[in-house]
């Protein structure tokens, strides 16, 4: 993994940890920071194949939803969707 992409998967990475989709850190409880890193790999390959962050953030939810058994509320999905797009509108982003 080049320099680029290891700074493109910290950010996915922080986007999924300040999101926290299941709310895993509610009530101060502290998770492991590696807790979402799986789902962030995935998003990033999927924005890195032209999927929007919409449909990325979508996917996301319903691989967590399937391999945690937990949902995933509306609210944190069109969440992940602003971040994920907001990050992918910055220059750095852009190949």
């Amino acid at each position: 993994m080049n320099l680029r992409d290891k700074e493109r998967r910290r950010a996915v990475r922080r986007i999924f940890l300040d999101t926290d989709l299941v709310d895993l850190g509610f009530g101060g409880v502290v998770f492991p920071e590696y807790e979402y890193d799986t789902q962030a790999d995935l998003a990033m390959s999927w924005l890195a194949k032209g999927q929007s962050p919409s449909e990325v953030a979508a996917r996301a939810a319903a691989f967590i939803e399937r391999d945690w058994g937990v949902p995933v509320s509306d609210r944190k999905v069109q969440q992940l969707t602003q971040a994920l797009a907001l990050l992918r509108s910055k220059p750095e982003w852009q190949n």
